[in-house]
């Protein structure tokens, strides 16, 4: 399958809570706003065997500074990347919604399915390899 990792590094705005009203910019809450905009029929939860899924897997906030954490898995290349698409549409919206904040997405991809490799020329390279190591044996 394919995997990623998404960090998701929201900058608050501090103030007094006597005196924060306009000033106050709480980014747990944006965090909150965007675990709450991730569709959860795909997270580990409701997903099974090859179906994918975003998994929010950490969070670490306070009044300045909020981190999401989240794994991104996925058999389909295209679907894994539909998937980090809607994370950058949801961060897009949550910058517009909240100009004030600073919000910053990290995308890492860690592997890809090896069957998306897999074509014509590499399934002649491997059958080289392999007659090539039955020479050897």
């Amino acid at each position: 399958f394919n995997a990623g990792s998404a960090w998701v590094d929201i900058q608050g705005i501090t103030a007094h809570p006597m005196s924060s009203k306009g000033q106050l910019l709480n980014p747990i809450l944006v965090a909150h706003d965007f675990i709450g905009m991730l569709d959860r029929g795909q997270t580990p939860e409701f997903t099974d065997k090859t179906e994918g899924f975003v998994w929010v897997n950490g969070i670490q906030g306070g009044p300045a500074k909020c981190r999401v954490s989240l794994k991104l898995r996925d058999h389909s290349l295209k679907r894994y990347e539909e998937k980090k698409t809607l994370i950058r549409a949801i961060v897009d919206c949550l910058r517009v919604r909240y100009p004030r904040a600073k919000i910053n997405l990290t995308i890492e991809d860690v592997y890809g399915n090896i069957a998306d490799a897999i074509n014509p020329r590499t399934v002649h390279a491997l059958t080289c390899c392999a007659a090539r190591w039955k020479l050897n044996m």
